[in-house]
Parts: C-alpha cells; structure tokens; sequence
C-alpha cells in the first residue's frame, strides 16, 4: 500500500489536532500552567510531525516488504500448483501401471486355470493306480507287522531261557561257594582231629601222606560238585524242553542246537 503527500498530510493535521486537544484538556483540568502548555504542545507537534516524516521515510520498506511476501505467497502457489500437477501425472503413470500389472495378473491366473484343469485330470486317471498300490502297501505292511510280532514272541522266549539259565548259574555258583566254604571248614576240623589223634597215638604222618591224604578228599569235593552241576543243568534242559518249538530250535552262539549241545555237558559232568 502506497501512501502519497495528501495522505501524510492528513496523518500530520490528524495527529496534530488530537495532540493539540490532549493539551487542551490537561491545561484546562488545571494539570499545566501557561508555560508548560506551550512547551508541551510545541513538543506535540513536533513528536506528530517526526511520526509524519517516519512514516514517509519507511514507507518504501513498507511496500518493498508488502511485494516480497506478495511475491513469496505466489511462488507458494505456484509450487503447489506444480506439485499437484507432478502429483496428477504420478497418478497417471500408477494407474496405467496397475492396469498393466492387473493384465498380467489376469494371464497368469488363465494359465494357473488351464493348469489346475490338467492336474485335476491327471489325478483322476491315477486314482485306481494310486488305489491299488495302497491296497499292497497296506497288505505289505500287515505282513510285515505278523512278522515282528512273531520274532518278538520268539525273542521274548529267547531272553526268559537266557533269563533262567542266568538263574542256574547263580544258584550253581552259590552252591559252589556254599560247598567250599564247608569243604574248608571240614578239612580244617579233619586236620585238627587228625592232629589230636596223632598226638595221642603218638603217630606221625610224613609229608607225602598228608599230601595223598589232601588230593583223595579234594577229588571227593570234585565229584560231589560235578553231581550238583549235573542235576542243575538237567534241571534246566527239562525246562527248555517244556518250552516248544522255540527253545528245541534255539541255537548256541557256534550254531550249534542248544538242547545237544547241554546233553553232551551233562553227559561230561556227571562221573
């Protein structure tokens, strides 16, 4: 906004007649005397006339200011107006690149159609085949099934004879060390008699008579151990004979028949 001579005179008058009538009133309430009224309205039209002046001085900034800010709003303007175009011509280029993709989209779903359809045919022709492979997949497996279960069976049957061979042998074993215990224990008491006899037959056994006499009671123990090795172990074939055919047919770790092979033993033991 402009403002011409008219106008800065018609602030001055305007500024200068309030100034003047705000003296007025202070001389009249009685506030200023004769001498200060004058000073102080002379300091009043000074102050309205500098203001004037100013205001014309300044106001060329004042303009220059107004058209800056007038031309910044239009370069504002201006730039939307730009960015909303590149937005327009954005949008154009996305939709003619959705319809591109959804043409694409379109083909590819035709051919995973046609696909579907030949897959589809194709599995109803290999229905029956995959039918009857089934079938003999599931007969396999059911004989295959009878077949662990019986090796099972005979397992089990295996692991309970081991079981009640295991059984013998500790019972032998104890029975051993039963029997030597007191085989030590009555060859201790017969040399202790035979040492009181012998004092008081006033008799002396040589060392190769206590040695003849030691060996005949250690064969004695020999063939009582032999007899309880024997009895256990036919104890224990009778057992496996009553088992069936699966202990009559078990075999040794040599492959040779189990049952023979304890026969033979029984036959080595007993004397």
């Amino acid at each position: 906004m402009s403002v011409n001579t008219t106008e800065i005179e018609t602030l001055y008058d305007a500024l200068e007649g309030k100034a003047k009538a705000t003296v007025a009133e202070q001389f009249d309430a009685g506030r200023l005397t004769g001498s200060e009224f004058a000073q102080v309205l002379t300091q009043t039209i000074n102050t309205a006339m500098q203001i004037s002046v100013q205001t014309v001085q300044n106001q060329p900034q004042v303009d220059a200011q107004v058209a800056l800010e007038s031309a910044q709003k239009d370069k504002v303007v201006s730039e939307e107006a730009i960015a909303e175009a590149q937005s327009a011509k954005d949008l154009l280029v996305k939709d003619k690149q959705i319809e591109s993709e959804t043409a694409k989209i379109a083909e590819v779903n035709a051919q995973t159609t046609l696909i579907t359809d030949q897959d589809s045919e194709l599995l109803l022709n290999g229905t029956k085949d995959r039918l009857v492979k089934d079938a003999q997949i599931a007969s396999e497996a059911a004989r295959a099934l009878e077949t662990y279960t019986q090796a099972s069976l005979i397992n089990k049957q295996i692991l309970d004879v081991e079981k009640a061979i295991e059984l013998k042998d500790e019972e032998i074993a104890s029975s051993k060390a039963k029997t030597g215990i007191a085989y030590t224990q009555n060859l201790a008491d017969s040399v202790v008699k035979s040492s009181q006899a012998s004092l008081i037959k006033k008799q002396e056994l040589t060392e190769v008579q206590k040695t003849v006499l030691t060996t005949r009671q250690a064969t004695a123990y020999d063939d009582n151990l032999r007899i309880e090795e024997g009895k256990q172990l036919t104890n224990v074939v009778g057992m496996m004979g009553a088992g069936g055919t699966a202990f009559s047919s078990a075999t040794d770790g040599t492959g040779n028949d189990v049952l023979s092979t304890m026969y033979t033993a029984i036959d080595k033991i007993t004397p």
